[in-house]
């Protein structure tokens, strides 16, 4: 049998942060003091309270559940505090089937792909930007159009600069504001450019909003 990894595989670039904490080892190694502004990784321990919470959740055996599989909904109140932070945040009703629990953003994004995307498709993902765009694109076996993000233009996506050709085959547009890594925020009017340019060419829009 042929134990040989999928080729999809190697079509994964190194990945970023992997490489950042080889050289942030390095640079230790070497007796230098590093401040690491990476991947947002908390420095201090858990708040007492939340520990706490846990440790009783977990020691409760009057509640079987604890101990079960979660499926959708391991907590039923957590969709509901998601739809009242909506409503009091944005004026925004959410129905139940609009809420998707993932474990963090780079699950999501990469579930998502695979829901949406076939072997040969093609995303928009910005450049630069979080490499999980294109890892979702390449499990799934599908291809990345990257969209230069240029200091000139406020670091915003230029639709314009998306060629016809990209425009009538892709499924998705990534974009990602306040932006990683250029810190960037975008005003109102990009975000309804975003919706007029996937309503004309029929592309899903994806807002990474971390």
């Amino acid at each position: 049998m042929d134990l040989t990894p999928a080729n999809r595989l190697e079509k994964l670039p190194p990945y970023l942060f992997a490489a950042l904490r080889r050289k942030i080892a390095d640079k230790r190694a070497q007796g230098i003091k590093i401040i690491n502004l990476g991947i947002g990784d908390p420095d201090t321990p858990t708040p007492d309270p939340i520990v706490d919470e846990l440790l009783r959740s977990v020691q409760d055996k009057a509640d079987p559940d604890r101990h079960r599989y979660g499926c959708d909904c391991p907590v039923p109140q957590l969709p509901t505090a998601i739809k009242n932070f909506y409503k009091r945040r944005y004026a925004v009703d959410l129905a139940d089937d609009q809420i998707a629990v993932t474990s963090g953003s780079k699950d999501a994004i990469v579930q998502f792909c695979l829901g949406l995307l076939n072997p040969g498709d093609l995303g928009i993902a910005p450049l630069p930007g979080y490499p999980t765009y294109n890892i979702g694109h390449v499990f799934c076996s599908a291809g990345t159009h990257y969209v230069p993000l240029r200091k000139q233009n406020g670091w915003l996506l230029d639709f314009n600069e998306i060629p016809p050709e990209v425009c009538q085959t892709a499924k998705l547009l990534w974009i990602n504001y306040p932006n990683n890594p250029t810190t960037a925020v975008a005003p109102l009017e990009f975000f309804r450019q975003a919706v007029e340019f996937g309503r004309k060419h029929n592309i899903m829009i994806c807002h990474d909003s971390a």
